[in-house]
């Protein structure tokens, strides 16, 4: 009896969690847009600061901010004509030097097919570049990836180990985990481990939502 009832509440909570991420605009299952475009908070914007002119001269010299920087005025098209080809050449430009949210959006360009071919195994060599760096939403974009075989072999004991290591700040790990701890499917059932996944991501949505995100 009382396994049941805290079964029923758990998908009581999952269902909760579930309308919160779409309210906030988080998704489940999903690749995250880029860094300094994201709605997520894992990245801040980069607009150039200065004139286009300086910023390619540093871009040019080596410099991993500017090629960064330059990447997204490129893949935004604001103050240089779109072009997702060139976006893709800074980023990587960056990306070689260990820039993070470089790392990040070259994955993610790969997995749009965004100025390269779509290669969900160059993809996920850039996330992993980045998750070694603790970048969450690169962590959560591997799990995504070991969970259903994009681009690497599928092993759910290694999504889960990305979602877990993610679940510190992103809710869409938080939700995934208490999801599967839950239901049982993935990892062993544990309704007490999914409370607090549950409840962690609920928190996340609830000040997101309300008070926009500080970070």
């Amino acid at each position: 009896m009382e396994l049941a009832m805290r079964k029923k509440s758990a998908k009581q909570w999952i269902r909760l969690g579930g309308i919160w991420s779409c309210l906030v605009g988080l998704a489940v299952v999903s690749i995250p847009q880029l860094a300094g475009f994201s709605q997520s908070g894992n990245h801040s914007d980069c607009e150039p600061a200065v004139s286009l002119e300086s910023l390619l001269q540093a871009a040019e010299e080596g410099d991993p901010i500017a090629q960064f920087s330059l990447g997204l005025a490129y893949h935004a098209g604001k103050v240089v004509r779109q072009d997702y080809r060139e976006a893709a050449h800074w980023f990587r430009k960056s990306a070689k030097q260990g820039h993070v949210p470089a790392q990040y959006n070259l994955g993610s360009l790969y997995v749009q097919g965004l100025g390269v071919e779509q290669d969900y195994k160059q993809a996920a060599h850039w996330f992993q570049k980045a998750a070694e760096r603790k970048d969450t939403a690169s962590q959560y974009n591997l799990g995504v990836f070991y969970e259903h075989g994009l681009g690497v072999k599928a092993d759910v004991e290694e999504a889960f180990r990305y979602y877990t290591l993610a679940a510190q700040t992103d809710a869409r790990a938080q939700f995934r985990l208490g999801m599967a701890i839950a239901e049982g499917s993935e990892v062993s059932q544990n309704f007490s481990e999914a409370y607090v996944w549950l409840a962690e991501e609920l928190r996340h949505c609830f000040w997101v939502g309300h008070f926009g995100n500080a970070g």
